[in-house]
């Protein structure tokens, strides 16, 4: 039989499953070879990769955001969820840039998408934003 506070504790971290879920996609996603992609034209490559970069970490940074501002166990990270969300989404982007750069095999490193990950992080606290205007009541 679990303990009330373990049992909330255990209940906190339902918030954070669909970002955790979401940033093993994204990794595994980048580490899939170049060659499995469909091989598009330069021109619509280069748009509808940067697109889907954006959007990538559009949705990376709104489900941290969500997560961090719907769970109170740890108050100084809802308070700052979007500050964190935002640091933390452009910090995974550059991470997966390098280990497709270093690591893994057939990818390769672009400032470029370091660029498209940051604006879609970006995107995703405006969206987070405008879903939830309102901010927490200051921490007493």
């Amino acid at each position: 039989r679990l303990n009330y506070s373990r049992s909330l504790m255990l209940l906190q971290w339902r918030f954070l499953v669909f970002p955790i879920l979401w940033a093993g996609i994204v990794a595994l996603l980048c580490g899939l070879p170049g060659s499995g992609f469909p091989n598009l034209s330069l021109w619509s490559l280069l748009t509808f990769d940067k697109a889907a970069h954006a959007f990538v970490y559009a949705l990376f940074t709104f489900l941290w955001s969500s997560g961090l501002r719907k769970q109170y166990l740890l108050p100084g990270l809802q308070h700052k969820a979007i500050r964190y969300a935002f640091i933390g989404g452009v910090a995974y982007g550059i991470l997966i840039e390098l280990l497709q750069g270093f690591v893994f095999t057939e990818r390769s490193m672009e400032f470029n998408d370091v660029i498209a990950n940051s604006a879609g992080a970006l995107i995703g606290i405006g969206i987070f934003r405008l879903i939830y205007p309102a901010p927490l009541p200051p921490q007493i």
